[in-house]
């Protein structure tokens, strides 16, 4: 399955607050495994990235902490276990969640520099389920602009590689 670059799409949460956003991107990729909550989607993706995305991870971590951003932690990004139940204001691979409902689920930081939101919605398009996933950023100052433009590279690649590493040991 290919992952496909597009919009962030109109029945996302995050789309009414795109005029605000520096930055925005989503990916796409089909879904066909029935019966999993947008949480375990979530947990699909997000904890179990590749060797070399905990690497850069914790590189990030090293540079930007001494800049007041807050860093990754490895927990983020290794394998977490599903709870019983999230509610808002509740974490997920150390990311606040913002909104959820059953087709989508909003998580994100506000950091001094930045804040950012990432969007996993489940939805149908011509017939055919389809996750996207979002981001979408705004900046709170300089730094966080610098930032963004260093980071934008690496956040294309590491979004896609953890979404084909999900579909390629078919944990969606």
């Amino acid at each position: 399955m290919r992952v496909i670059e597009q919009t962030v799409p109109r029945e996302s949460v995050l789309y009414t607050g795109l005029n605000k956003a520096e930055f925005s991107d989503a990916y796409a990729v089909p879904f066909e495994k029935d019966g999993q909550t947008i949480h375990e989607i979530y947990l699909a993706i997000f904890s179990h990235a590749p060797s070399w995305v905990k690497i850069l991870m914790a590189i990030r971590s090293l540079v930007v902490v001494p800049f007041g951003l807050k860093g990754t932690t490895q927990q983020q990004f290794t394998a977490e276990k599903l709870q019983k139940s999230y509610k808002v204001g509740d974490t997920i691979c150390s990311w606040e969640i913002f909104s959820q409902s059953e087709h989508e689920l909003i998580t994100g930081i506000n950091d001094k520099h930045l804040d950012f939101r990432v969007s996993l919605l489940r939805m149908s398009k011509r017939n055919q389920q389809q996750l996207v996933l979002s981001t979408v950023v705004t900046l709170n100052n300089v730094f966080g602009w610098l930032y963004l433009r260093a980071i934008i590279p690496f956040h294309r690649r590491i979004v896609r590689a953890l979404i084909e590493n999900a579909v390629k040991n078919k944990r969606i």
